[in-house]
């Protein structure tokens, strides 16, 4: 929910010209991004 939370929101703020605000969100896409991928990874310990 969150990724697509990201890139709604983004593609709203884009609409409107507010594009801080779309850097901020494509911070955090890579953000979530990265932590999905360490924690499918499968590796414990």
């Amino acid at each position: 929910m969150l990724l697509y939370t990201v890139i709604n929101s983004s593609g709203y703020f884009a609409e409107l010209g507010q594009w801080p605000m779309v850097g901020m969100f494509a911070v955090l896409l890579a953000v979530a991004a990265t932590s999905i991928v360490f924690l499918t990874r499968g590796e414990r310990g």
